[in-house]
């Protein structure tokens, strides 16, 4: 089955200075940007939120349950500073996966999901069926 997951940890409504969030969770972003800053794709656009984020660091065709665990693993790491952002901040575990074949389906054994508990966090799940396509098209434009 092809398909993209894109899973990562992230952080919200921490106005203007998304430093703060990485001083208290303890580790840097992936990616982070300001409400009313320009999207890097659209930049005709701008954001309507800010955020920062923690990406999987893992291949994009890899299981939405390695991905998660990739995640868990640095937000275990730095569990403190992770509570310390949940106290201040709406976060989140995000998972966006985009399929080619309509087979869509996670698996998140109890294990993961109690990792996900002990952190207290959520986790959002949205699954993007983008058609058949031959092997040559890409599923997300960078």
């Amino acid at each position: 089955m092809k398909h993209e997951a894109h899973v990562f940890f992230a952080v919200f409504e921490f106005g203007q200075d998304s430093s703060i969030v990485t001083k208290l969770a303890g580790f840097e972003p992936s990616d982070s940007w300001i409400v009313g800053e320009p999207m890097r794709n659209h930049p005709t656009a701008t954001h309507r939120h800010s955020r920062w984020t923690f990406q999987s660091p893992l291949p994009l065709h890899a299981p939405v349950e390695e991905h998660l665990a990739a995640v868990l693993s640095r937000l275990e790491a730095n569990a403190a500073g992770v509570r310390s952002v949940l106290s201040l901040f709406p976060a989140h575990i995000g998972c966006a996966v985009y399929y080619r074949t309509f087979t869509p389906g996670i698996w998140l054994p109890q294990q993961l999901l109690a990792r996900v508990a002990t952190l207290a966090l959520g986790i959002d799940l949205d699954m993007y069926f983008l058609g058949e396509a031959d092997e040559t098209d890409d599923l997300i434009s960078p």
